[in-house]
């Protein structure tokens, strides 16, 4: 009861409370019910997102180790024919090999 003698909510007449404090409470009971319901929904689609991204992460990865790997293939075949050729400009014909 505040210093003027009336409750903080409410005029501090209990008669007529009953039918509206009833009424909201189970509306503060719906509001609290939406905002849980929408936090939910909101996690859930958060930690779909989380596993798409996670999931994106490792195949961007495992493209890069490919592509990584063929880059080095791609270097090796051309240093082994640079030899090859070097050999065969220098006169010390090596045999041509197939495949790295």
């Amino acid at each position: 009861i505040q210093a003027n003698g009336f409750a903080a909510f409410g005029d501090g007449d209990d008669d007529d409370d009953e039918g509206g404090s009833a009424a909201t409470v189970s509306a503060m009971d719906a509001a609290a019910e939406v905002a849980r319901r929408t936090q939910e929904v909101r996690l859930e689609k958060e930690r779909k997102l989380n596993a798409f991204h996670e999931k994106l992460r490792a195949r961007v990865a495992a493209l890069q180790r490919e592509k990584h790997r063929q880059e080095r293939a791609r270097r090796r075949a051309d240093e082994a024919e640079a030899r090859a050729r070097r050999e065969i400009r220098l006169g010390r014909s090596a045999p041509l090999r197939a495949g790295p």
